[in-house]
């Protein structure tokens, strides 16, 4: 589905004259993650444009998750990396039942 909003979000983009979004590094990431994922949420955002339309017969997500690989092994010949983490996008707000913040102690846990 990701591939398929890319190219429908560059043919809109080019239709229009527009420049495609970027993905681009930190200046001070020396593991080159490509931490601005200008270009990754472009297509998000059009994926879910698209399955919102009046003619998609498509239901929508509630929520989205992503799993980012970054930073430098975590050990030699891993796969694994020093900052890997998933991010949650909750698209329904309905979805959230609660919210609450764990004590600064809880941090690193």
């Amino acid at each position: 589905m990701l591939k398929t909003a890319y190219e429908g979000l560059r043919d809109t983009l080019s239709t229009d004259d527009i420049p495609m979004p970027v993905n681009r590094d930190s200046r001070h990431d020396v593991n080159s993650d490509k931490l601005f994922r200008n270009l990754d949420c472009a297509v998000i955002r059009y994926l879910h444009d698209s399955i919102e339309a009046p003619e998609s017969h498509l239901a929508p997500y509630d929520t989205v998750r992503g799993l980012f690989q970054e930073g430098g092994e975590l050990y030699p010949g891993s796969a694994f990396r020093e900052k890997t983490h998933t991010q949650i996008a909750i698209r329904n707000l309905d979805c959230i039942k609660g919210i609450f913040r764990l004590p600064d102690s809880s941090v690193g846990i």
